[in-house]
């Protein structure tokens, strides 16, 4: 389902205010391929029509009360700083073993297969950070390299919160 998300900005400059309205489009599906382009158009997120970063997908996918966000996660290396949940229901799929691409049906057995997320060199915090949110994680491998001279310690995956 996708559906326009709206952000209303409020400016202050002495007397003067200003409103600005900022929309972006939201769905509750999106695909991510390492081919794939992080622009916003009527298709993009689409199985045909993919996003290039779990981070872009995140920022355009929103759950609602009876449904977690799903992103798919097509084979490849994504390289990502800070993939930050808050407050939704995430459902996070990769590619499954011998799969060239993500499938939304789940098997018990199924083996995690070539999607992989890692830390960049600038990850300078937690690699996957939940805040009061649900994750939910299906056939991915999540790599840290410590080969960096990263001088704070991160982990991969840290969850904050009461209701996380």
């Amino acid at each position: 389902r996708v559906g326009l998300h709206q952000k209303v900005l409020l400016l202050h400059n002495y007397r003067l205010s200003i409103v600005i309205l900022i929309t972006i489009k939201t769905t509750e599906l999106a695909y991510v391929n390492v081919i794939g382009i992080n622009q916003i158009t009527t298709t993009s997120g689409d199985h045909d029509d993919p996003l290039r970063t779990v981070e872009f997908a995140l920022f355009h996918t929103v759950s609602s009360q009876n449904r977690a966000s799903q992103i798919f996660i097509f084979p490849g290396n994504y390289s990502e700083y800070c993939l930050i949940i808050g407050g939704q229901s995430l459902l996070m799929v990769g590619t499954r073993i011998g799969s060239i691409e993500p499938d939304s049906q789940q098997i018990q057995d199924q083996l995690p297969g070539p999607s992989e997320i890692q830390n960049t060199q600038e990850t300078d915090q937690d690699l996957i950070q939940v805040f009061n949110g649900v994750l939910t994680l299906h056939l991915l491998v999540i790599r840290i390299d410590n080969s960096y001279t990263i001088t704070t310690p991160f982990s991969a995956i840290a969850i904050h919160g009461q209701q996380a």
